[in-house]
């Protein structure tokens, strides 16, 4: 399944909040959806709803433009960040819900409810009442209730934030198994960085209005590119660049020596980022203990060298 969001504006009250926004999705997998609190993830899922119109921009999925379609036709679960679930209905009832404007039987709908309830290990609730649920079994609830009408698209918004860490881990794996099994392609937003480690596919980091970076974890980390995204991942060691070093010969310099070349190149090991900063991983950290070295901010030294333009570790 394929989601674009082409070129979107989106303004309150004259106070602009994306001006050009574009992300896409094409794949089947989690997508996170990756940002500070307020940097405006909730309202993209609610534009891909529907429940926010752009002022300008175009949105599809599978190629189709969807941005004029009402809500209840675009075919989208969504797993809010309040576990809302009817206190009056049962947790079947709840699960069966999202089945209402579907043409199938009874029988149909209650074989549906019960696949969708063995999936998520809830078959034992479903004649609970939702009130006497916990945190985590509600959220069981409201995820079933979302994807038991086989949606395009998921989408959710920080649904696990409200739970207990080892509880919003084990969810978060339940959630992940689940979209494993059904392949329906996810947009899960979040701002820790935990979260989109253990159950992400692809990370889509959020930051100014604009989406700065996307790829793999193992993209991200090993070449974050900005320094919000290194922010956001929790990772260390920023180091300014200094003007250009000339490097005849394999040598040893100082961390706060390190420089780049004028074309600015790197490799696996060494992450170049903007605003004069670049960044080394602690298994790039080579730890001299020699005398002149010692000289040096406690021995902290790396050895570097100039091999076709770019600046290697050696």
């Amino acid at each position: 399944m394929k989601l674009e969001l082409s070129n979107i504006d989106l303004s309150f009250d004259q106070s602009s909040l994306f001006q050009n926004f574009n992300l896409k999705i094409d794949n089947d997998g989690v997508n996170c959806l990756l940002g500070i609190s307020g940097s405006g993830k909730t309202s993209i899922l609610k534009i891909i709803l529907g429940i926010l119109v752009p002022d300008k921009g175009k949105l599809y999925i599978d190629g189709e433009d969807i941005t004029n379609l009402p809500t209840q036709d675009r075919n989208i679960g969504w797993v809010p960040q309040q576990q809302i679930l009817f206190p009056n209905l049962n947790v079947y009832k709840n699960i069966a819900f999202g089945l209402s404007n579907h043409s199938m039987t009874h029988e149909q709908k209650k074989k549906q409810v019960h696949e969708i309830s063995k999936l998520i290990g809830a078959e034992h609730l479903l004649n609970r009442n939702t009130q006497t649920l916990s945190g985590g079994e509600r959220q069981r609830i409201a995820l079933a209730r979302a994807i038991v009408t086989n949606p395009k698209i998921l989408l959710l918004d920080e649904p696990f934030s409200s739970l207990d860490g080892p509880e919003r881990d084990k969810i978060s794996l339940i959630f992940k198994d689940v979209q494993m099994e059904t392949n329906i392609t996810s947009l899960h937003v979040t701002h820790s960085s935990r979260e989109a480690e253990l159950i992400s596919d692809y990370i889509h980091v959020l930051s100014h209005g604009k989406i700065i970076r996307s790829g793999t974890i193992f993209d991200l980390h090993s070449h974050p590119k900005y320094p919000e995204v290194a922010k956001l991942l929790t990772i260390p060691n920023f180091i300014e660049e200094h003007p250009i070093l000339s490097i005849k010969e394999p040598t040893i310099i100082p961390i706060e020596a390190i420089k780049l070349n004028e074309k600015g190149k790197y490799n696996a090991k060494i992450i170049t980022l903007t605003n004069n900063k670049i960044y080394l991983k602690f298994e790039d950290i080579i730890l001299e203990t020699s005398h002149s070295a010692m000289n040096n901010r406690m021995g902290q030294e790396v050895k570097f060298d100039i091999i076709n333009d770019k600046l290697i570790k050696i």
